[in-house]
């Protein structure tokens, strides 16, 4: 079934490789599983080419000259396989809202849903119901938590939240799921006042116990619970480089980096000092910013990919936006596993992208919805917005192993393939 047909001749391919003995062999009729990844179009389907770079002494690191394009192919495999998870992942509409109404941030709190709304209250949701039920699920809702617009809802314990919005308070909340009942149980104090930023964006907990805020006001502030009450007081604050600070999150070593208008800094809070200072990320809108492994991804109007061991940026992804849709921009990203996040805002598409190769590997429409917070529940993706939907995005561990499996085979194959070229080239003394 194979036959040898000619031998290229070194100055032909020299420039496609890094030097060695170089063995050019077409097969007929290879493993039409291998076929389908080694696609040289040179060639019609039955006749491939197969080009081999090799250490003649040992033809384990022999190394075919299309590994780039193979590689290629073998990721498009994998994302076509993604493609098809996330257009067949089942869809679970939970609440329907105008957008002057729409849900701004979401937490997951036991197993149930905690909104905060464009209109100032915090609704409680149960995710878990039986989607043919015509109740949308909601156990109760704090009407006018917040004067403004709710920014950011944190899971304090299992029994406390801590919310904060465009009003510019912070507050803690008692939330007794049993009997679906709530207690304000503290707004947070700054000289005496109760207005701690211009609008708080976003608040966290720090590893220490203290809490970090931030808002539109050029600042990032420390807190620290002074006692077994719950009060709760500044003890330091921090400048930025711009106003609109919208985005913090903890790193190891007594550093947190902060996302800010066209600003990435890093800081660090043993000292209270700037570190490093990346401009012209996020182009504008800092709207959602993740850890993932040693990167930072920040999404807003582009997707910038920042190291963090150097704080330096790696890459940015401009924004493909659909037909009609004039300001773009990514309003939240999650992670699906170590090397995809999923992402959507108002672009009217859910994205995924990998995070490796910087590339997008799937695409839903969502017409005409805005999204402006995703949280994962197990396997459960939860959407907040103009809408709060779910999508059951199952199988992507399992797809993991199975296409580990697959590359090895390829592998194992192409290995094989190595040696009866040596072998071959050996029979006819080439």
């Amino acid at each position: 079934t194979k036959k040898v047909i000619g031998i290229h001749k070194r100055e032909n391919i020299i420039n496609q490789t890094n030097g060695g003995t170089f063995i050019g062999v077409i097969f007929n009729k290879i493993n039409n599983d291998l076929n389908q990844i080694i696609n040289n179009k040179t060639f019609n389907n039955n006749n491939k080419i197969i080009v081999i770079a090799n250490n003649a002494e040992n033809p384990e690191n022999s190394k075919n000259i299309y590994e780039e394009r193979i590689k290629k192919l073998e990721r498009k495999i994998e994302y076509n396989k993604i493609q098809t998870v996330l257009t067949n992942a089942p869809k679970k509409k939970i609440a329907k809202y105008d957008f002057e109404n729409s849900i701004n941030t979401i937490v997951i709190f036991k197993n149930y849903l905690l909104a905060g709304s464009r209109n100032g209250s915090i609704k409680c949701f149960d995710i878990v119901k039986d989607e043919e039920d015509d109740d949308p699920g909601i156990l109760f809702s704090i009407d006018k938590a917040h004067e403004k617009e709710i920014n950011y809802i944190m899971k304090e314990n299992n029994d406390e939240i801590i919310s904060c919005g465009d009003d510019g308070l912070i507050k803690r909340w008692f939330i007794d799921l049993q009997n679906f009942q709530y207690k304000l149980i503290e707004v947070f104090l700054i000289n005496n006042s109760n207005k701690v930023h211009k609008s708080v964006n976003q608040i966290i907990k720090l590893k220490n116990g203290n809490y970090c805020s931030c808002g539109n006001d050029y600042t990032i502030k420390f807190w620290v619970k002074t006692n077994e009450f719950s009060e709760t007081e500044c003890y330091d604050i921090l400048k930025c480089e711009a106003e609109y600070v919208q985005s913090i999150i903890e790193l190891e070593n007594n550093k947190i980096v902060v996302g800010s208008w066209w600003h990435t800094q890093f800081f660090d809070i043993k000292n209270f000092k700037a570190e490093t200072d990346i401009k012209d990320t996020f182009t504008q809108s800092p709207n959602s910013m993740i850890r993932m492994g040693e990167k930072i991804i920040c999404a807003g109007r582009k997707i910038d990919f920042i190291d963090i061991k150097t704080q330096k940026l790696i890459s940015s992804i401009p924004i493909e936006v659909m037909e009609g849709v004039t300001e773009e921009e990514i309003c939240s990203v999650c992670p699906l596993n170590d090397d995809l996040i999923i992402c959507a805002g108002n672009l009217r598409t859910v994205d995924v992208y990998d995070v490796n190769t910087f590339e997008k590997v799937a695409i839903r429409s969502i017409k005409d919805e805005f999204i402006f917070d995703i949280k994962c529940f197990h396997e459960t993706y939860v959407f907040g917005g103009t809408s709060i939907f779910c999508y059951l995005i199952s199988g992507l561990k399992e797809l993991d192993e199975e296409t580990k499996k697959y590359y090895q085979e390829i592998n194992d194959r192409r290995m094989n393939i190595a040696k009866e070229v040596l072998e071959l080239c050996e029979n006819f003394k080439l």
